[in-house]
Formats: structure tokens, sequence, C-alpha cells
């Protein structure tokens, strides 16, 4: 009984687990025994398992519509999966056609497209522009094809500038904005209409006489605008001298017209559009033949113009209380081509025509003004800008009165937004040019000028007596007559 005992003191009492709480930055102490693993089965092999081991079955990879049994279970969804894939395929088409778009509407592209229309517009200004100057320098010779470019408006070299310039700046080719900048400039110093480059601006300052005379220019365009309308403006400017062209045709007819809205004024006209008024007894009158035929409004051509009648400038001459005054009335030949785009060759050898004919004209007029005594005013449309060669030879007999009183003239044609100046008024060095306006009235498709002028100090000319003269033309009427008398006696 004492070993049994013995015995059973000797057998090991389960011990309480005691947790012992670990410090800080230790990790606790398992204080439990470790449990005793279990056995694991052991498995036995026959010989062939163990020297070919069993490996996974891996599915086969068969078409969808084989016979297999997935196929099968596969072939109910098989409508479902056509419709993703062409949802798909859909999606992508898109994803592809807006990729194609952001490269065409992309800034490299569109900075491709911009480049090129400036290199368009830029070589269309460029070349026109040289044209132009080159012209203005009198460098072509008059049987050149290139020869009329000076009688190009200046205002149609600013739209294929403005176009060019936008568009360089789009392409950010700064270089080649600033190089039309340039350009434009160059272009602008050849073609200036500015009295900084006038050589008569000196006239302005002399003292005057103290007589002084307005005078008027207009193109009525036979009256389109309305005759009240310009009978009103007129008559409100009420000028001492009035010339008027392109009066209807015919001339009589114009005429009457004219003497009818213009009670106040002596009247003189001739077989030519153009007519002279004056508030002042007129005492001569000219009609002078010009070097030229007179061409029609439309579809003109040089061949057949050769066949009609002259064109003419009037000359009246007036005396005040002893002073005699020239006044010229012309206008420099113009008229339309026929139409450009079914002949754009007549129409640029019109254009050469012209440019031919004014020169012609304006050579013949210098010469015939270079001639006359006394004081003279002259003035009209001459269809040509300040910087046409056709104006060279008015500029050496005559001072635009814009130039001498105005920085910068201000534009006549067409009434409604004017941009070009085609509409003078010149006086010889006799007179002192005190002022110059362009009428704001559209009673024509030219605007009317106005200017004040005054007689210089010492240049008192008292040729003849009024009385004299009125004299001396009445001798000469009752001598026509008696020699017409005398004719059909005979």
């Amino acid at each position: 009984m004492e070993e049994e005992k013995k015995e059973v003191k000797k057998v090991p009492q389960k011990r309480q687990a005691i947790k012992i709480s670990a410090k800080k930055g230790q990790e606790p102490v398992n204080t439990q025994p470790p449990q005793k693993e279990e056995p694991k089965p052991q498995i036995q092999y026959t010989k062939k398992e163990k020297q070919e081991p069993k490996t996974e079955a891996k599915p086969e990879n068969k078409p969808i519509g084989g016979p297999s049994n997935s196929n099968i279970v596969l072939g109910k969804d098989l409508k479902v999966l056509e419709k993703k894939r062409k949802e798909s395929q859909e999606k992508l088409q898109k994803l592809q056609d807006k990729n194609k778009w952001r490269k065409i509407f992309s800034l490299e592209t569109l900075k491709k497209v911009f480049l090129w229309l400036t290199y368009f517009w830029g070589v269309l200004f460029v070349g026109v522009s040289l044209l132009v100057i080159l012209g203005i320098w009198n460098v072509f010779p008059e049987k050149s094809s290139f020869f009329g470019f000076d009688l190009v408006p200046v205002v149609y070299l600013w739209y294929p500038f403005i176009i060019a310039l936008i568009c360089s700046l789009i392409a950010q080719k700064f270089k080649i904005s600033i190089f039309f900048g340039i350009f434009m400039v160059i272009i602008l110093f050849t073609t200036a209409d500015c009295s900084l480059f006038y050589k008569e601006k000196s006239a302005s300052n002399q003292k005057a006489f103290g007589k002084t005379y307005t005078v008027a220019t207009l193109n009525v365009a036979q009256y389109d605008k309305g005759v009240e309308n310009v009978s009103k403006s007129l008559n409100d400017l009420s000028p001492d001298f009035l010339f008027l062209n392109e009066v209807n045709f015919p001339i009589e007819l114009g005429a009457a017209v004219t003497k009818t809205i213009f009670p106040k004024y002596k009247i003189k006209y001739g077989k030519s559009d153009n007519i002279i008024l004056s508030k002042y007894p007129i005492i001569e009158f000219h009609e002078i033949a010009l070097p030229s035929k007179q061409p029609g409004y439309i579809d003109n051509t040089p061949e057949n113009n050769k066949n009609n009648a002259f064109r003419y400038f009037q000359h009246a001459v007036i005396n005040d209380n002893g002073t005699k005054i020239n006044l010229l009335c012309l206008r420099l030949i113009a008229g339309r081509s026929k139409d450009f785009l079914k002949s754009p060759a007549e129409c640029i050898e019109w254009g050469q025509y012209l440019a031919r004919v004014q020169m012609k004209e304006s050579a013949f007029m210098r010469k015939y003004i270079e001639k006359l005594e006394g004081p003279c005013i002259f003035g009209g449309d001459m269809n040509a800008p300040p910087y046409a060669l056709s104006m060279k030879d008015i500029y050496a007999v005559g001072v635009d009165t814009a130039l001498a009183t105005r920085v910068v003239p201000q534009k006549t044609f067409p009434a409604k937004g004017p941009n070009q100046r085609l509409d003078y008024l010149f006086c010889s060095k006799h007179f002192k040019p005190e002022q110059t306006e362009v009428q704001k009235d559209v009673i024509s498709d030219h605007r009317c000028v106005l200017a004040k002028i005054s007689l210089l100090e010492n240049k008192k000319y008292n040729i003849k007596t009024y009385k004299e003269d009125i004299e001396r033309v009445e001798k000469q009427k009752a001598s026509k007559k008696a020699q017409t008398k005398n004719k059909n006696k005979k």
C-alpha cells in the first residue's frame, strides 16, 4: 500500500497557467506547455503510384461549338457573349474615331493649317504690294503687262495683310508677323497721303490779300440720289464756284435740271458731262478736247473706245472787280470693263488702257494750265489716288487744298464709308488755301469737297475791268451775227 501511494505522488499534477505581464517593448511570454501534435495519417502507395505520381487534370481548350458537356452548358450564353462582343467592338470603334478627330483638331494640326494660310495670303499681300510700289516708282514701261498697278487703291491691300497677320499669329510665327508689319509700314510711306510729305504746304503760311472764295466739287452721278437732295445740300453750302461731274446724259437735259435747282448761279456747259457754276459773271468760256475718247459705263474695251467721241474739259473765266480768275472743271477718264470672272484678261487690258490715257490727259492739262495767265482754280473727280502716276502732272501745276490745310485729307469715295480720295480741288500759287472739308451728306456715290481760298498779298490782278470785258464780248457777238447775215445774203 505504501508503494502504491508513492507511485501516486510521483504522478505530475497539472499546473495552472500563470500569466506574466510583459514589459513595455517586449512580447508577452507564453507559459502554456506545447500541445502534442497529432500523428498524420500515413498513406500507403502502390508501386505504380510511387513510380507515377498523380497530377491534377487540366481542362482542355476546346472550341465553344463542340459537342462536349461544357460546351453544351456555355451554349446557353452564346447570344449574351456575342452581344457583349459587338458592344465592345462598337466602343472600340468610337474611341478610334474620337482619336482621329482629336488628331485632326489638335493644336499642331491647326498650326499647320494656319501656317499654309499665312503663306498663301502673305504671298498675295507681298506680291501685289511690290507691284504697286514698283508701279508708283514708274519701273514698268507702258507696254509691260505689269503697267497700271499704281492705280490700285491701298485699301485693297489691307484685306490680305490683316488675314495673313492673324493667321501668322495663330500659327505662332511671330517673325513672319513682324515682317508683314514692317512691309505694311513701307507701303504706307510709299503711298502716304499726308501733309508731312507735301512740298507745297508752305503756301498756307503766306499772308492773304483779304478776298476769300469758296469752291466746291461734286460728282453728282447723274442725280441718282435725288435732285432735291443735291439742290438742298449745295445751296446750303452756297459756294462761289461749283464744279459738277457726271451730269445726266444727254448733257442738255442735265444742264436744264442744273439751271432749275441752282437759279442763283451762272452756268456754262459744253459737249461733255462737266458743268461750271459761278456766282460771279462768266466773261469767257472754252471747251477743250482731250487726247482721249469718251468711254461707256460698262463693257468697255480699248478697241470699242477708238470710235467714240472725244473727251473734253471746261474752262471759264470770271472777273471780280478787275481780278480775272480761271476756272477749270475736269474729270480724268474712267469706266468699267467687262465682268472680271468672265474675261479677266480684258479687265486687265482695260485697266492698263485707263492708266495710259490718264497720263496723257494729265500731261495735256499741265501744258494747258502752264500757259494760262493769272490765278487759276481747278478740280473734279480725278478717278485716281494721290500717288498715281497720272496725278504727278496735276500736282506740278496746282496746290492741293486738302494737303495744304489738313494733316491727313478726308476720303471722298464711296459716299457711304469712304476709303479713297478721288475728288480734288487745286489752286495756283496765287492763292492761299485756308480750309478744306469733305461734306457728310450722302447725295451721290461721291462726297462733296468744299474749300476756302484767299488771294495772296501783293497779287491783286487789275487785268481788265468787268465793263471792258462785257463790251468786248458784245462786239464779238455782233461781228459773228454780221458774218452770218452776209453768208445768208450770198
